[in-house]
């Protein structure tokens, strides 16, 4: 890493440390980024137990939900950040009962629970048999789960790749879209915030012929990809919605690093590369093939999250760099002849041809601050700022000249409340 990046990565932690610094705030819109839990409770005959409480607590951070039964003995908990949870019912004459549970992004989960009568509740009872059903829904959607971010290998960190794996999705331009429609008709959501591009193409905001990533995807807890008959609460979308959530801190330390490196000797030559240069030789002894270009690729990450006060204040903290160099061919069409007609402007553009580099640089940054007011309280106030720094030569190769190219400079700052 260059010293000009571990000044910006140096620099950030200090303004996420301070929770000081101007950008653009946003207020989340948590409806888009949770889950339901719900069901009924009864006793061993089938009647309804009512005034029965239902506790999800969230393992990691302690994070608790609770609702009471109605008269049919049915209970909600709404609203849930996705996780892993365990639930706990209780009822006065009943034997404690305990059930985990992991919920998914988007998911209603249907649990059923039947309370044993019990004079004295000694002990919970823990049951694991049997699993929770998924209430369907009338969307059409994949879940992508955070193994799966983990585990399936990507070229370029991007995680909206892995939305390839929901049927009917494809890849365009880089991004990607779904029912034969352009990418600018889809929508990201992290979070609950819409990445919504409303003025370039890209259909993701900076994804407009970009080679970098919108998002970090070692910051990506999971997502949803909804490609028909999402609710209205999608709003700017006749494609492929995608609705992501992002880590969290917890009461262990965890930490992630990774590293992919390639250099330009891992890189051969292709075969007409090869064939142009030795029948240059054979045609002119003192022919000089073109000095190829460097093609390294530099990919790197490093993430850690833990307890500031456990069980209160849980912080979340990623970076990462994508910087790839890439192999452009710049040549003359008609060079004999232009030689022939206007040698003093074939000498000029002469020095124009060749292979060059094609240099990107990506860094991105994301921090987060989860805020529980008290044990068990059922609020929880997050603060996160995402950072993104870019640097791309485009638009050039074939008979566009290095020169002529485009230095695309993206440089966007976000703080979500």
């Amino acid at each position: 890493m260059s010293t000009h990046s571990m000044f910006r990565l140096i620099g950030a932690a200090v303004a996420l440390a301070a929770l000081l610094g101007a950008g653009a705030w946003t207020e989340v819109g948590a409806q888009t980024s949770t889950g339901t839990i719900r069901g009924f409770v009864r006793d061993q005959q089938g009647a309804p137990v009512i005034g029965a409480s239902v506790v999800a607590t969230q393992v990691g951070t302690n994070f608790q939900r609770t609702a009471v039964t109605t008269a049919t003995g049915f209970y909600n908990l709404a609203g849930l950040p996705p996780g892993r949870y365990l639930l706990r019912v209780s009822s006065i004459g009943f034997a404690e009962q305990e059930r985990p549970v992991r919920l998914l992004i988007g998911q209603t989960l249907s649990l059923e629970f039947g309370l044993a009568e019990q004079a004295i509740a000694l002990e919970a009872i823990a049951v694991e048999a049997e699993r929770a059903v998924e209430t369907m829904t009338p969307e059409v959607a994949t879940n992508i789960t955070l193994e799966q971010i983990e585990s399936i290998p990507i070229n370029d960190r991007n995680f909206l790749s892995l939305a390839l794996m929901a049927p009917g999705v494809r890849s365009q331009g880089g991004s990607i879209t779904s029912g034969a429609q352009s990418p600018n008709n889809m929508n990201v959501f992290l979070d609950g915030i819409s990445f919504k591009n409303d003025m370039l193409v890209g259909g993701v905001v900076g994804q407009d012929a970009s080679q970098g990533n919108p998002f970090p995807q070692a910051a990506i807890q999971e997502f949803r990809v909804i490609t028909q008959q999402y609710k209205a609460e999608y709003q700017k979308a006749t494609s492929a919605v995608i609705s992501a959530t992002t880590k969290s801190g917890t009461n262990e330390w965890q930490g992630e690093v990774f590293l992919v490196g390639q250099t330009n000797a891992l890189v051969a030559e292709d075969y007409f590369t090869i064939k142009r240069c030795d029948d240059g030789k054979a045609a002119n002894p003192d022919h000089i093939c073109p000095e190829q270009p460097k093609r390294d690729k530099l990919q790197a990450s490093v993430s850690l999250g833990g307890p500031i006060i456990r069980d209160r204040l849980f912080f979340f903290g990623t970076y990462e760099g994508n910087h790839v160099n890439r192999g452009v061919t710049v040549a003359m069409n008609n060079a004999e002849a232009l030689q022939q007609v206007r040698p003093d402007l074939f000498a000029q553009l002469r020095d124009e041809e060749g292979n060059f580099n094609g240099p990107v640089r990506s860094n991105l940054y994301f921090g987060k601050l989860t805020y529980v007011p008290s044990v068990g309280s059922p609020h929880r106030f997050e603060l996160s700022v995402n950072i993104r720094d870019e640097y791309d030569l485009r638009d050039f190769g074939g008979v566009n000249a290095r020169s002529a190219g485009v230095h695309l400079s993206y440089s966007r700052k976000l703080w979500m409340a």
